[in-house]
């Protein structure tokens, strides 16, 4: 008769029903050198009642285990972590770790987990103090870091250098053996890009630790300059003749998508004269991609550079053919077609073989702009 009551509450109410606590298993701790001591560890089903979980911090020697003080070495929580905060941290390489739960159905204890203090070491990251070029030597930052102070003295570590040039996705890691005792320590990045800006980080680790330090806020520096070693890639739209003889033509200009990438470029310089009065050459400078030149009817030499700190890049040359000249080509126009919102392209082509066609010039209305191209 109690065993259908029994049965018959289990139907009534679920998953619910509660329960004794299971024995707690995968205990795993985290130390924070001089500031805390954390343990995790899983609880198993549900009890649904209050339970109460102790973590005991005990040490191991030849005679067993021993708790060396109930009220320093355990403490309680109601979820699956605990703390021992500063000062109520010390080291021991001997050190293992029990976890009790209970409730008012019962306890359930575990086995005492032997976990060394170096092996659960995490301290906070390294602080970048510079990244910083060697005036006259190319390809190279030199980084120097920071040790964190608050870490298990007279011990080894790894520290990871992570940079990545800003024009890429990727990072390159250099790795670096150091000791508890070097405060700070330097490591020459090199076969970098020329007139480059790179971000850099660091994060170390206790070689006998399995937990990295996070990695420390990022600084950027640039390589050495070296002068762009591609022309640009230039092209041009030639406006029709204004009646006061001038003619705007629109130079567009970009970088060569080269590898590596040219680098840092401080501007672009801009000449060009009558084709057959070199004495009478202009210079213009932009940091801009882009320029219009009111230019005469006669033809004219134009060239554009990109520079930097170190020098120039080559000259990307053209010419710009008199109005004389345009004139004598034949032509043959038309009314094409409709563009959206009522434009219409007026074009006229300098010669028609087969199914190729060569545009000279273009009209959209209803702003009767002219381009030559």
């Amino acid at each position: 008769m109690f065993s259908c009551w029994i049965w018959m509450f289990i139907l009534l109410c679920g998953s619910s029903i509660a329960v004794p606590p299971d024995t707690p298993g995968n205990i795993s701790c985290i130390y924070y050198f001089n500031v805390e001591l954390t343990c995790n560890w899983t609880s198993g089903r549900e009890t649904n009642l209050t339970t109460t979980y102790t973590l005991y911090r005990k040490i191991k020697n030849t005679q067993g285990l021993i708790l060396l003080d109930s009220e320093l070495s355990s403490c309680r929580s109601k979820t699956e972590s605990c703390s021992f905060r500063h000062p109520n941290i010390p080291f021991s390489t001997s050190f293992c770790f029990q976890v009790k739960a209970q409730n008012v159905l019962g306890e359930a204890i575990s086995e005492c987990v032997p976990i060394t203090m170096e092996s659960i070491e995490k301290f906070e990251p390294p602080e970048i103090l510079s990244v910083k070029k060697i005036a006259g030597i190319k390809q190279l930052l030199t980084v120097t870091w920071k040790i964190p102070e608050d870490i298990l003295p007279a011990q080894y570590l790894n520290c990871q250098v992570r940079y990545r040039n800003l024009y890429s996705n990727s990072s390159e890691i250099d790795n670096v053996a150091v000791t508890s005792e070097e405060k700070v320590v330097s490591l020459n990045l090199t076969g970098l890009w020329d007139s480059t800006e790179y971000s850099v980080a660091v994060r170390c680790i206790g070689v006998e630790s399995k937990f990295w330090s996070e990695w420390c806020r990022e600084k950027t520096a640039s390589t050495e300059d070296k002068a762009p070693s591609g022309k640009v890639d230039l092209w041009r739209i030639i406006n029709s003749s204004h009646p006061a003889g001038n003619r705007p033509v629109h130079l567009m200009w970009k970088l060569l998508g080269n590898i590596p990438h040219p680098g840092r470029i401080l501007g672009y310089k801009i000449q060009y004269f009558p084709e057959n009065n070199a004495a009478l050459q202009m210079t213009k400078i932009t940091t801009n991609k882009k320029i219009v030149l009111p230019l005469k009817e006669e033809a004219y030499i134009i060239s554009v550079t990109a520079y930097n700190s170190a020098g120039s890049s080559p000259a990307a040359v053209l010419r710009i053919p008199s109005t004389d000249e345009k004139r004598k080509i034949s032509k043959y126009c038309d009314r094409f077609f409709s563009l959206q919102r009522n434009y219409l392209l007026d074009f006229c082509l300098s010669s028609v073989s087969g199914s190729k066609v060569v545009l000279r010039t273009f009209v959209l209305e209803p702003y009767r702009e002219s381009y030559d191209v």
